[in-house]
């Protein structure tokens, strides 16, 4: 019976391991949460404290001074999104993009980002960006125009009949 003995004693030290390295990954666990809820109480500080800086209420100088650090840095995110969009307007003929121009020839309904004419998704954040326009009243014509693909439509039309895109999901 010895090697039996020796098998159970290998198994309970097995289970023994096996739960002493559960019990430490739920503690490392909770450990992580609650590093990610100080995270999270320290990004209200920062939003406290730089409320109070822009408020000009904050006397405390080291702290007035990372507001201003904190500051710097977005008036240079500020300069280079400037860059980003003078770039985007550039042309290989030198000539505005019409798609950049100063108003957004089609913004995105969600993040008002400038998608190109005929775009289904915003590249920005991905929303839908179909619509329908609705041919003049005045010229009789009562058919609709996809903004896919901008073929006529009958006003009746629940599907586009050149590009297949359902009229709901245009709307």
């Amino acid at each position: 019976m010895p090697i039996f003995d020796r098998l159970q004693h290998g198994a309970d030290l097995a289970k023994f391991k096996a739960n002493q390295l559960l019990h430490i990954n739920r503690i490392q666990g909770e450990i992580s949460g609650i590093k990610r809820d100080i995270l999270m109480v320290r990004e209200k500080v920062v939003i406290t404290v730089l409320t109070l800086h822009h408020s000009g209420v904050l006397t405390i100088p080291e702290l007035e001074a990372l507001c201003m650090t904190i500051d710097n840095y977005k008036g240079e995110i500020d300069e280079k999104e400037a860059l980003v969009e003078s770039i985007r307007a550039e042309s290989l003929d030198g000539v505005t993009s019409p798609v950049h121009q100063s108003s957004p020839a089609n913004p995105c309904p969600e993040c008002n980002y400038d998608v190109p004419l005929g775009a289904i998704f915003c590249s920005n954040c991905g929303a839908g960006i179909l619509t329908v326009s609705t041919v003049s009243a005045s010229t009789g014509d009562n058919s609709n125009k996809c903004s896919v693909c901008g073929s006529s439509m009958p006003s009746d039309s629940d599907f586009c009949p050149n590009c297949g895109k359902s009229v709901n999901l245009l709307e």
